[in-house]
């Protein structure tokens, strides 16, 4: 449950100066103006205000996997997480919720958790060679980690390449985290709910360097994969710093991001009822 916003109280401004009475008609249009700057700027502060939400220790965390391949199991956040910061340079029509939750340096199953947005959308594909295409692409920021996430989805279309789409998966982590970076990434789950537990996509997942995954979805599987993607509003990555700290990073789909993926999927000619060549 996302906790009620608090704004903060308001504070004393100082006592108004005295003014002398205009002599002019001018004076009275100036001093109208000035306040209804006045009142424009705190109905502008107030709208900011609102939305805004403090930290909340109550939520579950996502499903995480066990380094042993076991049944995932529910984990619930400890209390120091759930501090939420929506970037000022993003759209709330199209950002969406996401939140990543890190294992604490006890161990055990108690997460600590960080809010951020994901922001669903659609861009031009242009290779050397092939004609123009169009990709989806998600940007999923936590602020307060200063952690940025990109996944870039892609048909295949070299007949050499036994897969049906790609998804790369980006991890831009700062300089000298103490983390260390991400080491592993196991595949991505889609879910229904935020904390409930997922099903994985189909795909072998492969390292091309620090921080810069490659997954190949297997065309025996396309149907599988692209009707969770369709059918499921969250998606989890779950990966592993550098330390061995085990982290799981789940964003939504929401309505901005149902409305990318049915764009580039009917593009692909794979929306819903369409043919996707799978065998």
């Amino acid at each position: 449950m996302r906790p009620r916003p608090r704004p903060p109280g308001p504070g004393r401004g100082a006592p108004a100066a005295k003014v002398k009475p205009p002599k002019s008609n001018l004076w009275k249009f100036i001093l109208a103006g000035v306040a209804v700057l006045l009142i424009v700027a705190a109905g502008v502060f107030a709208f900011t205000l609102r939305g805004r939400s403090p930290g909340s220790n109550t939520a579950q965390a996502p499903a995480s996997d066990s380094d042993a391949g076991k049944t995932s199991e529910r984990i619930t956040q400890s209390q120091d997480g759930g501090r939420t910061s929506t970037p000022s340079n993003l759209d709330p029509a199209v950002a969406q919720r996401a939140v990543l939750y890190e294992e604490n340096p006890g161990g055990g199953q108690q997460f600590q958790n960080f809010v951020g947005t994901a922001v669903w959308k659609t861009e031009a594909v242009n290779a050397p060679g092939r004609a123009p295409d169009l990709g989806l692409r998600i940007e999923s920021e936590i602020p307060e980690r200063k952690i940025n996430v990109t996944l870039k989805m892609r048909r295949n279309t070299d007949p050499s390449f036994p897969a049906s789409h790609t998804i790369e998966v980006i991890f831009d982590v700062p300089p000298g985290d103490a983390f260390g970076g991400v080491a592993d990434m196991r595949g991505i789950r889609a879910k229904g709910g935020e904390t409930a537990q997922g099903t994985p996509l189909a795909a072998e997942v492969q390292k091309v360097k620090e921080g810069y995954f490659l997954l190949a979805l297997p065309k025996m599987q396309e149907d599988a994969n692209l009707s969770m993607l369709r059918d499921r509003d969250w998606l989890d990555i779950p990966f592993v710093y550098a330390n061995g700290r085990r982290a799981v990073l789940t964003f939504q789909k929401g309505t901005p991001g149902e409305r990318a993926l049915r764009e580039v999927l009917n593009s692909w000619g794979q929306g819903q009822g369409q043919q996707t060549g799978s065998q």
